[in-house]
């Protein structure tokens, strides 16, 4: 019997840090280093992963992620067995297209001690002058795949972002832009479904769940 491929999927990039410069004028733990966490890069391409799989950014949806994505840390806000919410990092503040990539910018918040110490260890690699870099993983549900290669996905929604350290696609970069994971993917596909479904005015995660309240103010409680 022919394996059936999940719609669920990550894909990671590098990443670039557009403010590091400025906040290594300040020692960890203070404040001012973390004012202007700001980064950018490309998020997905069309290339192959190591995996054998690739995306067409041309098909993407992104209006959702523009509108209610968040950054989180390597997924932990799935993977992580307590405490999932404290992995939510951060937000986009621009996203788009160009030339069949996925270019993002963010800002990481600068309340959440999980965003601070990624800004840190991205400035301790810089500074260290490693070859390596950090980068996004996006999480979304594919809706059309080549007929001719199903590893190929031709139309997405995305959904979230994960910075991380350990990407499956090595053309993505945080400058901090591709990503490498090879699993952990976020079925995501349900939970997008059903806030595309309804105009939503209130929403909240805590713990492994989300809180919402709907334009017809009712309460509903999502497992994440």
């Amino acid at each position: 019997m022919k394996k059936k491929t999940s719609n669920d999927f990550n894909f990671w990039l590098p990443i670039d840090f557009m403010k590091s410069e400025e906040a290594t004028q300040y020692e960890r733990g203070d404040d001012r280093r973390y004012e202007n966490m700001v980064f950018e890069g490309i998020a997905s391409d069309s290339s192959e992963d190591y995996q054998g799989d690739s995306m067409e950014p041309n098909g993407f949806v992104i209006d959702y992620f523009l509108k209610h994505g968040l950054f989180n840390l390597d997924h932990l806000t799935v993977r992580a067995k307590e405490l999932k919410s404290r992995f939510w990092i951060g937000e986009p503040l621009d996203g788009r297209i160009i030339n069949n990539k996925f270019w993002v910018k963010g800002k990481l918040w600068s309340e959440s001690p999980e965003a601070r110490a990624f800004w840190d260890k991205c400035i301790e690699m810089k500074e260290s002058g490693s070859t390596r870099r950090p980068g996004m993983s996006i999480e979304g549900k594919a809706l059309e795949r080549d007929p001719k290669n199903e590893k190929h996905i031709t139309k997405a929604i995305i959904n979230n972002i994960a910075l991380t350290f350990t990407p499956v696609n090595f053309n993505s970069y945080l400058d901090f832009v591709k990503g490498v994971q090879e699993q952990d993917f976020i079925p995501t596909g349900s939970l997008i479904k059903s806030r595309l479904d309804r105009d939503i005015m209130f929403e909240k995660v805590i713990g492994d769940k989300r809180i919402v309240i709907d334009s017809k103010f009712r309460i509903i409680e999502e497992k994440i």
